[in-house]
């Protein structure tokens, strides 16, 4: 859902005087009011206010978020002060698959130039996932155990050091983006990606393939169609031993890449694989 037409409409068809007084006293009013004031970094902070003091539907809030990121660059806009945390990403994971379906957070890092504890508090103050970055590593990452319950919407704390960092996040627990559509002759991945927000860069899919330890094998490879049969056939020989397809939609908050994830574990026997 697009809301910009919305917020056109109003300005360009009310006069300035009747603009103040379009929004009905509700607990994001100060949010639209700043979108149509053109002050969308206002809109934000205004945002998370709403949220942190209110039980709100993200149904609700979602689009005007989307809004807010699609006027700032996808939110790379929406902080100047992000250099200790912009090697960070954030994912947000939903799982299918026959052994394993659920959700899953995981922060992951790139090189960082002192060592600092990090953690993930969630919108009702728990603390969802911490560790310790260590300076100059190539690459860390932490992820909690597989969650059977839908991680709640709302405003996260990213905790790095004695710094925290608002993240304000949902997960649709409604809408699937791809499916393993079981034909037993040839089964086929269907996808069905979410609407990418104006600014951010594209939804993407691809293949995955894991080791037995699911450490994943070389580079993600794309899924071009939106209906696709599933490899017969793995380039990494015998290592791989599990293959899934993802969806992967993207943004950027406080100088973080958050990572939307959604992730169909597949069927696969090493019988299938391809021979050396």
């Amino acid at each position: 859902m697009n809301i910009k037409p919305l917020f056109f409409i109003i300005t360009t068809a009310l006069p300035v005087v009747s603009q103040a007084a379009w929004f009905t006293d509700t607990s994001l009013q100060r949010t639209y009011q700043a979108l149509i004031d053109q002050q969308p970094i206002l809109a934000w902070q205004e945002l998370q206010i709403a949220l942190n003091q209110n039980q709100l539907d993200s149904q609700f809030w979602v689009p005007v978020k989307q809004e807010i990121l699609s006027q700032t660059e996808c939110g790379q806009d929406l902080s100047n002060d992000f250099s200790s945390i912009s090697n960070i990403q954030v994912s947000f994971i939903r799982r299918f698959g026959l052994s394993s379906q659920g959700y899953q957070l995981k922060i992951s890092s790139g090189r960082n130039t002192s060592d600092q504890n990090i953690a993930l508090v969630s919108p009702n103050g728990r603390r969802l996932l911490s560790g310790k970055l260590i300076a100059l590593a190539q690459y860390q990452e932490f992820e909690t155990d597989e969650m059977l319950l839908k991680p709640p919407s709302g405003v996260y704390q990213l905790e790095i050091g004695q710094n925290s960092y608002p993240i304000i996040a949902s997960m649709d627990n409604n809408k699937r983006w791809l499916k393993l559509e079981h034909n037993p002759h040839s089964p086929s991945i269907l996808i069905t990606p979410p609407r990418n927000v104006i600014g951010c860069p594209e939804v993407n899919a691809s293949w995955q393939w894991f080791d037995e330890q699911y450490n994943m094998l070389g580079n993600r490879i794309p899924i071009q169609n939106s209906n696709l049969s599933v490899p017969k056939e793995t380039p990494y020989s015998y290592k791989a031993k599990h293959l899934s397809a993802a969806v992967e939609l993207t943004e950027y908050q406080n100088g973080t890449k958050i990572n939307y994830i959604q992730r169909v574990a597949i069927p696969f026997s090493p019988e299938n694989e391809a021979k050396q």
